[in-house]
């Protein structure tokens, strides 16, 4: 048996599919040098994975907690109101309410938000990374 792998696309999708049009991986953020076209792009990307030991005999059956962070590059509108810092507010509980309580395919339960943090804040923009965490199987006969 092969190990399924946990996947991006899912959550990747999850997000498009929620208005996001603009939504990219690790490699993509690893590669970002300038504000992206899109006045808000997303990238899902993996931070760490945690394995408890096997417990099973026979079978080889671990819970996987895996992290992961929706960094969200804002270009701020030019506005000049009141309601121009909520920009950054509404994106986050945008994000949040579409990926928390949801259920990854690969995952064995909801995905739960675990906090933020500012990443960067420049002249041509705003990172703001959203943490979630869940937990997936690694399950395979021994040989």
């Amino acid at each position: 048996m092969t190990v399924k792998p946990f996947r991006n696309r899912p959550t990747v999708d999850r997000l498009k599919g929620g208005g996001y049009p603009k939504v990219e991986g690790l490699v993509e953020w690893s590669r970002l040098a300038a504000a992206p076209a899109h006045r808000v792009t997303l990238f899902v990307i993996p931070e760490r994975e945690v394995a408890r030991p096997n417990e099973m005999t026979g079978v080889h059956d671990q819970r996987v907690a895996r992290g992961f962070k929706v960094v969200i590059v804002l270009k701020p509108s030019v506005r000049r109101d009141e309601d121009a810092s909520e920009e950054l507010e509404e994106e986050i509980a945008k994000v949040i309410d579409l990926i928390a309580g949801w259920t990854h395919p690969d995952a064995s339960g909801p995905c739960d938000y675990a906090g933020g943090k500012l990443l960067s804040a420049d002249g041509w923009g705003i990172a703001w990374g959203v943490d979630f965490t869940t937990a997936w199987r690694l399950r395979k006969g021994t040989s």
